[in-house]
């Protein structure tokens, strides 16, 4: 790959519509956004004061707004990952870039909602050390996904509206609408 093509050159910029997957993908984030801020305020609250009374009824809405917000970002990232990752690598190319630095956002999310899962489940309430461990795994999720949705907003987003043809934009788009209708593990 002798040249590469997107966000350095200098004809770069966000444009001011985007095709109808790429703002589905978009559209999503508000959505995101909203249960990531749910979950971080509650670990907050008992990160700053693990030993709280109440500290049992928020570890369980804790990991009921975690559990929600899951679900719907396991749907948000297997569309990118599944395919509008894959159409971008053909442009520019998967190492060390800004689909590599995606990818790699998206691994330490999901070991960290596993990491706060599996330690919800033999968690000891009156141990504050335990409890600072969990929202420490929910601080580097909300922290890591805040970057990275601002990345797919200003980089890997307005690439993806200049680069890709008008028939994967189509693609993408069949690709989105059947995910949304999709369970995921």
């Amino acid at each position: 790959m002798s040249e590469l093509i997107g966000c350095f050159s200098s004809d770069f910029s966000k444009p001011d519509n985007y095709c109808k997957a790429i703002q589905h993908l978009l559209d999503e984030h508000p959505l995101l956004k909203n249960k990531m801020k749910d979950f971080y305020y509650i670990a907050s609250h008992l990160a700053y004061k693990p030993t709280r009374a109440d500290r049992r009824k928020l570890l369980d809405d804790l990991y009921n707004e975690v559990q929600v917000f899951y679900e719907l970002m396991k749907k948000h990232a297997f569309k990118e990952e599944d395919y509008l990752f894959q159409l971008l690598t053909r442009y520019i190319g998967a190492e060390n870039g800004p689909i590599s630095s995606m990818e790699q956002e998206h691994l330490v999310v999901k070991e960290n909602i596993t990491l706060f899962i599996e330690k919800y489940t033999n968690v000891n309430i009156n141990n504050p050390d335990e409890i600072r461990e969990m929202t420490h795994y929910i601080s580097i999720i909300f922290h890591t996904l805040t970057d990275h949705l601002l990345k797919e907003e200003e980089i890997l987003f307005p690439l993806a509206e200049q680069l890709l043809s008008e028939k994967e934009k189509q693609q993408l788009e069949d690709v989105v609408n059947s995910y949304d209708h999709k369970k995921f593990a």
